[in-house]
């Protein structure tokens, strides 16, 4: 089952439909790690604007701009045929996004 605020987080950061914001859940390289801190982000009693920053801060080192790119061509490979243009324009957003070091901007 896909969590809630990563089908958010697809939408409202990259404009992922919900059906691409499962795809991509399906075929990323899912950790324990990062489902903690999905459910740590989502924690509806924490208040505190610090906490909640720091958690998302966590939130993102373990949400790589690369790989969710490699989950994109999982989905749609680059076959030299043309590919959907919702991961195009998915994987051009997670670049623009990106540093030149390929950590988040």
């Amino acid at each position: 089952m896909t969590p809630a605020l990563w089908i958010i987080a697809m939408r409202k950061i990259f404009g992922c439909t919900d059906r691409l914001s499962h795809d991509l859940w399906r075929v990323y390289p899912v950790t324990s790690t990062l489902l903690f801190q999905l459910a740590r982000c989502g924690d509806p009693d924490v208040n505190d604007e610090a906490i909640i920053v720091a958690r998302f801060e966590r939130l993102s080192e373990l949400v790589t701009p690369s790989a969710l790119i490699e989950s994109s061509l999982q989905i749609a490979p680059e076959t030299g045929k043309p590919r959907s243009r919702q991961h195009v324009a998915f994987e051009e957003k997670v670049m623009r996004k990106t540093d030149a070091c390929g950590r988040w901007k």
